[in-house]
């Protein structure tokens, strides 16, 4: 497969490959021009889907969820990137969780120095 031989809006030669038959790709091929416009439509629609909300993990889970991905990368099930994302994502939310811990824990000791005693559930 051959490289295109459009040129790109800032000058620079196009790196995509060329259709087959052609000299130009896909993305710099008038007669492609409604796929395109079609098909960034269509790739917009897929990321607009709302995500839904999810529960926050407690730590013991959180550390379930890295010893499966460290179990998928070694069989070979996951790879490394996906795994590295997820992780950092995990990361996160615990992140999330220590610091409302943490606000928590300063607004009772606010309350105790002003003397209004933490609701006891």
């Amino acid at each position: 497969m051959s490289e295109s031989k459009a040129v790109r809006s800032d000058g620079t030669p196009c790196r995509a490959h060329a259709l087959r038959g052609g000299d130009i790709c896909f993305f710099h091929d008038p007669d492609k021009r409604a796929d395109l416009i079609q098909a960034t439509r269509k790739g917009g629609l897929r990321r607009s889907v709302e995500i839904p909300e999810g529960e926050p993990l407690p730590p013991d889970r959180i550390r379930g969820i890295i010893a499966h991905l460290l179990e998928a990368i070694a069989a070979g099930a996951m790879d490394a990137p996906t795994a590295r994302a997820l992780t950092y994502l995990l990361r996160v939310d615990n992140r999330v969780h220590e610091t409302e811990c943490l606000e928590q824990r300063i607004a009772d000791l606010e309350n105790f120095v002003k003397g209004v005693r933490p609701c006891q559930a």
